[in-house]
């Protein structure tokens, strides 16, 4: 399965009931009638709407068939929708590539996978490893985005996810947020650096002390393309991309700039 995955976008959805209607008729459009009438599309409307899409199809498919997923626009929220909504139909989360500065990430997902045993950690536990291994990986500071996505893949890893569309907490969203600030309000253990905005989600964040970490991720990018330059005559910018984002994946895959 291949689908680019549209955010929660109000005038987007009455588009598509509209087109609906206008290609198939009263009776096409209507099951779409509720996005006429919504003013309002938040994570949790966006996830059961996703889980509608994919529970039906999963049910037929053979075991392990992979279903990939790519998203831009991103937000916390979207970001929530698209980590929840697969795992509560069934699917099991293989891999995920983000890139905060282009906006955008991919999920890789697997139809029928068994689903990790619930850790006996806390979530709040799992988010402070998981932002600790994610800052130390990269090796420099990184966004809000960036360490909230840490955070929900270490809840996919620990199989704490929500698993069912009708045990969904309205308030999930909120403690999830809360979970990742009571970690980052912990200034023994990272700091930040503001940015033009003030708010939490602004500006970076990064391991407070002398912490034991990788080389700075822009730096080993830097060195692996002065060395693709010395040693091709003629280096190709796509097969370029690609190379490096062999070497750095997941939450670390490079920019273009």
């Amino acid at each position: 399965i291949l689908t680019v995955v549209p955010r929660q976008n109000q005038a987007f959805w009455t588009l598509c009931a509209l087109w609906a209607a206008g290609l198939g008729g009263r009776d096409a459009g209507l099951p779409l009638r509720g996005a006429l009438e919504r003013r309002r599309y938040d994570w949790n409307w966006m996830a059961r709407a996703l889980h509608t899409a994919l529970a039906g199809p999963n049910r037929p498919l053979q075991p392990s068939t992979p279903f990939f997923a790519l998203a831009g626009e991103l937000t916390p929220s979207f970001l929530l929708a698209l980590f929840i909504a697969p795992n509560m139909a069934g699917f099991g989360l293989n891999g995920v590539a983000l890139n905060p500065e282009e906006d955008n990430a991919q999920f890789w997902w697997i139809s029928r996978k068994p689903a990790a045993s619930p850790s006996r950690q806390s979530p709040k536990t799992i988010s402070q490893e998981a932002v600790r291994n994610y800052l130390r990986q990269r090796g420099e500071p990184a966004s809000y985005q960036s360490l909230y996505a840490a955070t929900l893949l270490g809840l996919a890893q620990a199989g704490l996810l929500p698993t069912q569309i009708n045990e969904l907490p309205v308030d999930y969203f909120g403690r999830t947020q809360a979970t990742l600030a009571e970690v980052l309000q912990n200034r023994s253990f990272v700091q930040r650096y503001p940015g033009k905005s003030q708010a939490e989600e602004g500006g970076m964040w990064w391991l407070t002390g002398s912490p034991e970490v990788e080389a700075p991720l822009a730096d080993r990018v830097e060195r692996e393309v002065v060395n693709q330059l010395l040693t091709q005559a003629e280096v190709d910018q796509t097969a370029l991309e690609a190379h490096l984002n062999r070497l750095f994946p997941g939450l670390n895959t490079p920019s273009r700039t």
